[in-house]
């Protein structure tokens, strides 16, 4: 009797066990949170040089590339963004040399902050930046830049309609160039023109090559009541000179321009891009 009562009183001082909490788990719980870190982390590559008188940086993550250029005399307080997009068969790196897009940003005279972004190189490809406020993040982050509030222009080539129009649903997005570029989604553009938040200060240009057919269908949509608010500016030819236009093809809302040159002209002969970026509400440098 005395042994049992003996081992009973043993057993009351042991201390109770924690019940529903596993071995360890403190410790895998404040290592959890350094590993999802890890995972999420990746290496971002910087590179700065001076290029035609202003500054030039590439940025580089996971295979993913953007091109900033701001350009001499660039003054962030009346500044806007320009981003161009290129299409299938080439990317960012190769759009920006090839495309001489550094001589035409400069022959454009806009005081803004110049993005090139890549975009899909062939059609199985998904869409590398499908959010414009992350572009705009990570070139703010990256290249240590505070960006301008001004107006932010999008300017796709060929294929690179499939990331802008991604874009769409970004508010401050004010105009948007579609460089025979309109391949499909002609509705989403007629929306962002004719419903979308704003849509009253919209501004769509729109150069027709290969892509004759499908502005055409775009046109038709414009033609109907729910288009008929924008004045639509037909034509025949893209000007050489910005002074070619009237003052009422300057500040059209919604402009279509049947092209002279060739597809893959309209980005790499050095005549169109200057052109139409002088139609934005982006101010000139001084």
């Amino acid at each position: 009797m005395r042994l049992w009562l003996f081992s009973l009183s043993m057993l009351l001082l042991l201390p109770a066990p924690t019940l529903g909490a596993p071995p360890n788990s403190s410790a895998r719980e404040a290592r959890a949170p350094r590993k999802n870190h890890r995972e999420r982390r990746h290496r971002v590559t910087v590179t700065r040089d001076e290029a035609a008188g202003g500054t030039h940086w590439r940025i580089a993550a996971r295979g993913r590339v953007l091109h900033v250029w701001r350009p001499p005399g660039y003054r962030r307080e009346r500044a806007g963004i320009v981003l161009f997009v290129h299409g299938y068969h080439v990317t960012a790196d190769r759009a920006w040399r090839r495309h001489h897009l550094l001589e035409q940003f400069r022959a454009s005279k806009q005081n803004a902050l110049f993005i090139v972004v890549d975009g899909p190189s062939a059609p199985g490809e998904p869409v590398k930046f499908p959010a414009l406020s992350k572009v705009l993040h990570r070139v703010a982050r990256h290249a240590r830049l505070r960006l301008p509030h001004g107006h932010i222009v999008a300017v796709s080539h060929s294929a690179g309609y499939r990331t802008v129009v991604e874009w769409l649903d970004y508010r401050y997005l004010s105009h948007v160039v579609l460089l025979d570029s309109l391949y499909a989604s002609d509705s989403s553009f007629h929306d962002w023109m004719t419903t979308a938040r704003n849509h009253g200060w919209h501004r769509l240009t729109v150069v027709a090559r290969d892509t004759r057919p499908q502005v055409k269908q775009l046109k038709r949509l414009f033609g109907k009541p729910a288009g008929r608010s924008r004045r639509l500016v037909e034509l025949e030819r893209i000007p050489e000179e910005y002074s070619e236009l009237s003052r009422g093809q300057r500040g059209a809302s919604l402009v279509f321009l049947d092209s002279q040159y060739g597809h893959s002209a309209l980005v790499t002969n050095k005549k169109v891009l200057p052109v139409l970026l002088r139609r934005t509400r982006l101010r000139l440098l001084r």
